[in-house]
């Protein structure tokens, strides 16, 4: 029984052999690529005895060339499961590579030769079997195939996975890279993480399952640590804005700062930070009451400046609006008594609400911005004539008439006239006229049996003496 196996094993090898040549020509250096070392990389991919799939990579002194493996061969010897010792497989490799290689070179130059595949192709298998599972493995190369980063600086290089590893770990947020395969082979850190906006969700090593976990998430996307950028995302995260109008949306920051800069006063905000992240012009406008005294493009920068002075307030030009100041812009008053103070233009007025005749004062301009009544009315003489909420429309309204005036009814003063409307008289002798009432009753002080009438009502209003 065991002559006939024996026999059986022997015929199958041989029929291996007879089969085991190859014809390679200008495709051998075609089909394979070249990495950013100079050397060509060649892979073959299979399965070991044991269900294990592997790639080859076959390197040499001169050349690499890409062996075409036997997928016959493979089977029959996972049949007979048979691994191979790695020390002997090892050297036996070496060997075909050394006889080989002239070979190979002609191939490389586009020659048709027939390569022999010796049956020390046949343990190859085996020993790529253990570079896969054990990469610090002996098998030939002529490159530093494992590449240590920090990040994305790149530290050193080594052709052994070992050395490679116990390098990196002298250094935080350290990595190895293969360049065979041009991927993370080992890391001290997560590379990946996902973000929900700016909110950190979960980090990874690995790229495909940070994409995946983030595919759960609505305006997620994935991070990568070394390069600090998205590598991944579901949503534009950059927007750009011309003022306060959104223009258009891009996943990418350089093409949105591209497209910005067609527009004037235009800025980029990044959705996830809720912030701008570039513009073209000074945002935020800071003021002394209603003086302007500098500009800047960051908030922060004109928070900092503002604070220097009392009565400042930072305005944002894109929304025409205050978002910080220093002091109570707005006042609620009713009539002329002053009830409350706000910072918010909104809150103030929700509060003169509940008042009748009430009004909000801006401290800046010093003005009314917002009214329930008409503060303003017209008269001729005695006669009213029209009341307004704006103080500029009363007196273009009044300047139609003669002898007008605008009353604030706030205060119930005249704040504007078109003729003197107080005469200040001893006895009978008319002295001088004016237009307001305690410049009038001063200056009729200044003499004996001396009175002021109201032209407006024709009536004595102050006297220094009895008739």
């Amino acid at each position: 029984m065991r002559k006939r196996l024996s026999l059986v094993v022997k015929l199958l090898l041989v029929f291996a052999f007879l089969f085991s040549f190859t014809f390679v020509t200008n495709q051998t250096s075609t089909e394979a690529a070249t990495t950013n070392q100079g050397v060509t990389k060649v892979i073959y991919k299979g399965e070991d005895w044991k269900g294990y799939h592997y790639d080859i990579y076959l390197n040499h002194a001169d050349t690499q060339a890409l062996v075409y493996g036997y997928k016959t061969i493979g089977k029959i010897l996972s049949k007979l499961k048979i691994p191979g010792p790695y020390k002997i497989a090892s050297k036996m490799a070496g060997l075909a590579f050394k006889f080989e290689a002239p070979a190979i070179k002609k191939a490389d130059k586009g020659h048709g030769v027939i390569i022999p595949v010796t049956i020390t192709r046949l343990l190859i298998p085996w020993v790529d079997m253990y570079k896969t599972q054990y990469p610090d493995s002996d098998a030939p190369s002529n490159y530093n195939r494992y590449e240590v980063y920090q990040y994305s600086k790149k530290l050193k290089s080594f052709k052994n996975y070992n050395e490679a590893i116990a390098y990196a770990k002298l250094w935080d947020h350290s990595r190895v890279v293969d360049v065979a395969s041009n991927s993370d082979v080992w890391s001290n850190y997560d590379r990946y993480e996902v973000y929900q906006y700016s909110k950190k969700l979960k980090s990874f090593k690995n790229y495909n399952e940070a994409v995946a976990y983030a595919k759960l998430w609505d305006h997620s996307r994935v991070v990568d640590v070394a390069l600090n950028a998205d590598v991944w995302s579901n949503y534009d995260r950059y927007e750009v804005y011309q003022y306060s109008k959104k223009l258009k949306t891009f996943k990418n920051y350089n093409e949105a700062v591209a497209y910005a800069k067609l527009w004037d006063h235009s800025r980029v905000v990044d959705v996830a930070l809720n912030a701008d992240v570039w513009s073209n012009y000074d945002r935020y406008e800071v003021y002394q009451y209603s003086k302007k005294l500098k500009t800047f493009k960051n908030y922060n920068e004109a928070v900092a400046y503002a604070k220097l002075w009392d009565h400042s307030r930072v305005v944002d030009v894109a929304s025409n609006s205050d978002v910080w100041s220093n002091y109570d812009r707005y006042e609620v008053y009713q009539y002329n008594n002053k009830l409350k103070t706000f910072k918010d233009y909104n809150a103030a007025v929700g509060y003169a609400k509940l008042w009748d005749h009430s009004r909000v004062v801006d401290v800046a301009s010093n003005a009314d911005v917002w009214s329930n009544y008409d503060r303003y009315e017209v008269y001729q003489y005695n006669n009213k004539l029209k009341t307004f909420k704006d103080y500029n429309v009363a007196v273009g309204y009044a300047k139609l008439w003669d002898h007008s005036r605008v009353v604030d009814v706030a205060s119930g003063a005249d704040i504007w006239s078109n003729y003197d409307r107080y005469e200040v008289y001893q006895y009978d002798k008319k002295l001088k006229t004016f237009k307001n009432y305690t410049e009038a009753v001063n200056y009729a002080k200044l003499w004996d049996h001396s009175r002021v009438v109201d032209v407006a009502s024709n009536t004595v209003i102050w006297s220094n003496y009895t008739p």
